[in-house]
Parts: C-alpha cells; sequence; structure tokens
C-alpha cells in the first residue's frame, strides 16, 4: 500500500544511477532530459595528450552542482570544449577543472568515488526511444567502462578503450582532461549526441567525494534521455535563436517542463530546452525549419500524488519554425489541449464483487482505454474470486527500446509487494520457534549503523515487520547502502509509532540469514515458493533472465538500473501477475500456517496515520504483520503497493471471501492507472 519507498540499487554508482527512478523522496534528480544545450565543430590536429594548447580559446561553461557548494571557483569549476574530426569519424572533448585540492588513489580496490574523476556519458545513437549510453571514467591512475546490458539495448555494443584514448594531466591547480571516440558512421554534421559530464571531487581533508554535473540531474546511466544534447555542427555553420511559448487551450495544470525541437532538414538533430516559469523557451540554433512540440505527452511526467494529478494531452500536438541566419525566429504559440480521461467506463459500483469471466471485456475496455492515456508501457494482471484465478491479461510492451510484448510469463520487479511474502516468511519460522517476534535483534546480529543508539538495543522483529522500527526509509541510498553508511540515530524508540521502513526490513533479513544459517534466496523457496506453488518468482533476478523480464520506464522511455546483487526483503521479488495470485491465494486459503499465526500476522496493530496513506480509499487502514489491513463492508481488506520509480505494482485481498487482484506496471506512471484500476474494481464512479 504505501508507494514511494522502494529501492533496488546497491552502493554509491547504484544510487546514481537509480536515483532519477527510485521512490525514495528524491526531486533534484526528476528529469528525463537535462535540457542544456553544447555545439561540437570540426577540429584538425588535436593531439590526446591532456596539453590543451591545440584546442582554440573557446570554452563553453559547463558544470551545475548537485551535491555540495563550492567554496568558489578555486575551489572548484569546470569547462568543457567538444569537437568532431570527420576523417577519423571520432569525437575529441577538452575539459579543464579547477581545483585547488586533487586526490590520486592508486590502492588496491580504488574506485571512482574516491579520487578525482571524470566520468562521461555518451549516447552516441540518440534514437527517440530511449537508445543506451556508455559511462567512460577516468582520472590520473583510474579507467573505467560502463555500459546497459544489450537485454535492455541490443544496440548497444560492447565498448573498449581500444576505440578510445583519454589522457588526464595536473598542472598547479587544474586538471585537464583530453578524450578522443571513435563513433563511426555516427560521427557526422547536423545531429545531436547524448552527452554529459559528472567529477567526483575528492578534497584532502575528506574522505566522500563531491559530485559536479553539467546537467542538473542524476541517474544519468540509467536513460539516456537524461543526458544533455551536443550538437555536430557543419563546417562553418552560425547560430541564431529560436523563441516560443507554450500555453494551454484549457487547463489550469503547470505546462509540462520541456519542449522537444527537431530540425526538418536533419531529423537526426534534435534537441530538448526548458520552458521558464510563463511557458517561455529560447534556443540556439542553425538555420533552418524546426518542428516544436512537447517533450511528453503529461504535464507532469515524473510523478504525481493521488491529489495533484497531471494533466495528459496529444504528445504530437507541434508548431513548425523556420530560423534564418543572424536574424531571432518567432515560433508561432504551441497550444495544448487536455485530453478527456475516460471516466465513461468506470461502473455504478465495483465490478470486482460480481465479476464473472463472462464479463472479462469490461475489465479488458476499461484497462486498455486507461492504460493508453495514461501512457504505460506495459501492464499485467490477475484477478481472484472465491481462491481462483478467474481473469489474467497482459498488455503492451515489457520494453520500449525493443518493443518486446508482455507475455503470461514476463517477470514484473514486485517493489514494496515483496513485504509481505518476507512477513509470511518470518511467520512461519516464528511459528516453528526459529524467530522469536519479541525477543531484541541485536543478539542475534547487531546493526553496527545504529548500535550507538542504546534505543535500538530494544529493537525486534515484530517492530520491524509492523513498521514502529524508528528507522528512516532507506537512510543510506537503498539496499545495501548501509554498508558504506555511517552511524545514525533513530528517529523514535522502536514500538511507540508508525513510521515506514524498507532499511528495517533489510535488517531483519539479514538476522534470518543468521539465526538459520541459510541465505534468503533459499529461505524464500523453501518457506514461500514453494509452500505456495509459486513457480515463477525470485528474489534475486538472475542476469540470464533478464531477457524477458520487464524493463522499467520513465514516461515512456526505457530505465536501466543495477539490480541488488542479494535479495532484498524489502522491494526484490519478481514475479508474474498470475504466481502473485498464488500467494494471495494461499493466504486466503490459510495455507502454509497455522490458523492462530495468520491471526496474528493479519489482525491490524497500528493504525495508519492519514497523511502517511498513499491511497485516499474511505476506510481506515491499519498495519499489520506486513500488511496494511482495512474494514470494509465486504469484509477485511489486507493490501499493499509498491513503487521502485519505474515499476507500480499492487495488491489487495478480501480474506474472508477470497476475492482480490494484482497489478504490475513497468511505468512511473502506472501509479495513476493503478489508483483509477482500485476504484474500478472496489468502488465505482470516482
Amino acid at each position: 500500500m504505501q508507494q514511494n519507498h522502494d529501492s533496488q540499487p546497491t552502493g554509491r554508482l547504484g544510487f546514481l544511477i537509480a536515483a532519477i527512478v527510485l521512490g525514495m523522496g528524491f526531486t533534484t534528480a526528476a528529469h528525463a532530459n537535462n535540457g542544456v544545450i553544447s555545439y561540437a565543430y570540426p577540429v584538425t590536429g588535436i593531439t590526446v595528450d591532456g596539453d590543451l594548447s591545440d584546442w582554440s580559446a573557446f570554452w563553453e561553461p559547463t558544470i551545475l552542482h548537485d551535491d555540495e557548494e563550492p567554496e568558489g571557483a578555486a575551489d572548484f569549476s569546470a569547462w568543457f570544449r567538444a569537437g568532431y574530426h570527420l576523417e577519423s569519424r571520432s569525437l575529441y572533448l577538452a575539459v579543464e577543472v579547477r581545483d585547488q585540492s586533487h586526490r590520486i588513489d592508486d590502492s588496491e580496490g580504488a574506485t571512482w568515488e574516491s579520487q578525482d574523476t571524470h566520468l562521461l556519458y555518451l549516447d552516441a545513437r540518440h534514437e527517440p526511444s530511449g537508445s543506451g549510453n556508455t559511462l567512460w571514467m577516468a582520472g590520473e591512475s583510474f579507467r573505467e567502462i560502463e555500459a546497459p546490458l544489450p537485454a535492455w539495448d541490443p544496440g548497444i555494443g560492447t565498448p573498449s578503450w581500444r576505440n578510445a584514448e583519454v589522457a588526464v594531466r595536473r598542472a598547479g591547480d587544474r586538471t585537464f582532461y583530453e578524450w578522443r571516440l571513435h563513433l563511426g558512421k555516427l560521427i557526422r554534421p547536423n545531429r545531436t549526441l547524448g552527452l554529459d559530464h559528472l567529477f567526483a571531487d575528492v578534497d584532502a581533508e575528506d574522505t566522500d567525494s563531491s559530485l559536479y554535473i553539467w546537467g542538473p540531474g542524476l541517474g544519468k546511466s540509467a536513460n539516456s534521455h537524461r543526458l544533455g544534447d551536443l550538437v555536430l555542427l557543419a563546417d562553418g555553420a552560425r547560430l541564431s535563436e529560436l523563441r516560443g511559448q507554450v500555453r494551454w487551450s484549457d487547463s489550469e495544470q503547470p505546462l509540462p517542463p520541456r519542449v522537444r525541437i527537431r530540425s526538418q532538414n536533419h531529423p537526426e538533430l534534435s534537441v530538448q530546452t526548458t520552458l521558464d516559469a510563463a511557458g517561455r523557451y529560447s534556443v540556439r540554433l542553425p538555420p533552418g525549419s524546426y518542428s516544436i512540440s512537447a517533450a511528453h505527452g503529461v504535464s507532469k511526467p515524473f510523478g504525481s500524488g493521488a491529489d495533484d494529478l497531471p494533466a495528459h494531452f496529444d504528445a504530437d500536438t507541434a508548431v513548425e519554425a523556420t530560423v534564418r541566419p543572424g536574424r531571432v525566429a518567432a515560433a508561432p504559440p504551441l497550444v495544448l489541449n487536455a485530453l478527456q480521461r475516460p471516466d465513461f467506463l468506470f461502473r455504478s459500483h465495483g465490478v470486482l464483487y460480481d465479476f464473472d469471466p463472462a464479463a472479462s471485456r469490461t475489465v479488458d475496455t476499461f484497462l486498455d482505454a486507461f492504460r493508453q492515456y495514461y501512457r504505460v508501457p506495459g501492464v499485467s494482471v490477475a484477478l481472484v474470486k472465491q481462491g481462483q484465478i478467474v481473469y489474467r491479461r497482459s498488455y503492451g510492451i515489457r520494453n520500449r527500446r525493443t518493443g518486446a510484448p508482455v507475455e503470461s510469463s514476463t517477470l514484473f520487479e514486485a517493489a514494496s509487494i515483496s513485504k509481505p511474502v518476507f512477513a509470511f516468511l518470518a511467520m512461519r519460522l516464528a511459528e516453528r520457534g526459529i524467530l522469536d517476534l519479541d525477543v531484541p535483534l541485536h543478539r542475534a546480529l547487531e546493526f553496527p549503523n545504529i548500535a550507538g543508539d542504546e534505543r535500538s538495543k530494544n529493537l525486534t522483529a515484530r517492530h520491524i515487520l509492523t513498521h514502529q522500527s524508528g528507522l528512516p526509509n532507506w537512510a543510506w541510498g537503498g539496499p545495501g547502502g548501509w554498508e558504506s553508511g555511517g552511524p545514525l540515530e533513530l528517529n523514535f524508540a522502536p514500538g511507540t509509532r508508525f513510521d515506514y521502513s524498507g532499511e528495517a526490513f533489510n535488517y531483519l533479513g539479514r538476522v534470518l540469514e543468521a539465526i538459520t544459517g541459510k541465505d534468503l534466496e533459499t529461505l524464500f523457496q523453501e518457506e514461500v515458493f514453494g509452500p505456495l506453488g509459486m513457480i515463477n518468482s525470485d528474489f534475486a533476478l538472475d542476469r540470464g533472465q533478464s531477457t524477458t523480464a520487464a524493463m522499467g520506464h520513465i514516461v515512456e522511455l526505457p530505465v536501466l538500473r543495477q539490480r541488488a546483487d542479494f535479495p532484498s526483503p524489502a522491494s526484490s521479488l519478481h514475479t508474474t501477475a498470475e504466481d502473485f495470485s498464488r500467494f494471495m491465494i494461499g493466504v486466503a486459503e490459510g495455507r502454509g500456517l497455522k490458523p492462530e499465526t495468520y491471526r496474528e500476522m493479519l489482525s491490524p496493530r497500528v493504525e495508519v496515520p492519514v497523511e502517511q496513506r498513499v491511497y485516499r480509499n474511505p476506510w481506515a487502514q491499519s498495519i499489520s504483520h506486513g500488511f496494511f489491513v482495512q474494514e470494509t463492508p465486504h469484509g477485511p481488506l489486507v493490501e499493499h503497493g509498491g513503487n521502485n520509480g519505474d515499476f507500480h505494482c499492487k495488491f489487495g485481498l478480501f480474506t474472508d471471501s477470497g476475492d482480490g487482484y494484482v497489478i504490475f506496471t513497468n511505468s512511473n506512471q502506472g501509479d495513476e492507472l493503478m489508483r483509477a484500476f482500485e476504484v474500478f474494481l472496489l468502488h465505482g464512479r470516482p
């Protein structure tokens, strides 16, 4: 039920890759394209040696900070220049950093964040469907490359240092990075590349790096549309200014954040630029004819709250403008018309209660229409009646980049609905006396990050399962972050109030491994998947399965995220709608646990404060052990939702009748679809 709490990546690089898509309360990373633009001209006679004297004197000021405010230009400032050499099919980059303190780490196990490093992101194809980008990393004694898996983007290839040169030179308070990247036929004038920079700056007195970037927002490895635009200009091309404005015809909504401007003379030349508060934009472009449209078909493409729904509109709406040399061009106003949500498809009552297979077309029509309205790439749904699966459907595509369709066997990230599955496991162990729900956990395994807070000595499994641990939700940026994270004080004494925490669930997972001597994957298989007949579920998706798994999407663009390399009880279940229905059916039938254990697991323990409820149902909501519980006119409803940023999902089960539903989506817009579907199933008209 709690939607904004999940995460998958491990470590700091995982945080950088995933910050934009994870529902962890981040706001600075919500960008699908930076709206920053630079330009590259043809260059000749460049030697990659770290000596930039063979470059001209023109520099682009580049760096926006996204961490600490530098103390001044001497503390940190940077510039870059880009050029291309047509004959060798190579992109050249010259970067100058001014930094009064510089660190080199040549120790074993050194990483990019333990020293001053330049991270260069490059999407050479810049395709509208979200082509993958390669991350090149260089420091004085450090080199590394990262690229997405072929399953995410089969056209990415395998980047190699054989196709690249980089030189790093330190002189006084300056560091110079010089690059040559061979891009083959992708180097040609009048096209755009995706490009961005991130700098790790480690001062002598610090242990952590500060991060400085060109375009705003992190998560650049996850999605190439978070990069800035680099336009390869023809020799001698002169730039002119294009101005315009976007407005609604009949809406009070905020305007979408960006417009996309595409050359009609050279279709591979396209850029995105940001709108100001009045909807105005201004961009420099080479002469020619251009088409201007909104970058996305939704006013709030990066998500919204339950009471703050965005407007949707036709993203193909466009205007045209001509840019002429030496003149300021004015584009006609881009007027957007909000689309009407297909609310006529709601029934006067919730359709789940009297659903029969003959009514499947009603559900089909609703889901297909709302999926298209909310622009959700892929959806998988199952309905259960009296403990039987009576409806299961898959819609759309699992990866917009490849166009592969969602099938019944397509694995989705279950995000936080992993937690009730883990709670079932914990209750199985408690029932057999392996786990005591009320014995302080530090006796079995201390959590070093909170050991300095004496209140942590009272923390029990029951506190964690009922979200009364006092731990924050992902205090160190996601699963695994605690290993490199520092000490932390609890927000409150365990057991004194409700506050949702995935961090706590993962601590309990480590405790279960310690007291059983088994890894979590084995425990899930023995205690949950086997007993409940879940044949297509996993808590640590093997990379070999990734060709059949759904890819997450942010505003319809696929997102590459590093998956956890260990099971995360709070968030890493991968499953299908049909397989998760088997879990719901097992709970409804009381399988795997004694009746008294089920009563203990599902009985309300703490009421959820109204301000912490994500879904505004009319019924009071409480937390039990791993489940959210609502008392409804149709009997007790246990439920949970999940949000890994680019995956949204939810299930609800009436335990008395055995009726329920589960829905998985692979999009940050899936939350709005799920809200509508829940109303359709349980309430009728909104």
